[in-house]
């Protein structure tokens, strides 16, 4: 279990973060999404 869970403000967040994570396993992100997620990797540690 992890120290602790990051939580993204509103209900819709979630279901992007999800989207985004299905995106990645695929390979299927777009150039914004990799940049995005690119962005998001180190201070979420993914």
């Amino acid at each position: 279990m992890p120290a602790y869970v990051i939580r993204m403000g509103v209900p819709e967040m979630e279901s992007f973060w999800d989207d985004l994570l299905e995106k990645r396993k695929s390979d299927s992100l777009s150039a914004d999404e990799r940049e995005l997620f690119k962005f998001l990797e180190k201070p979420l540690g993914i």
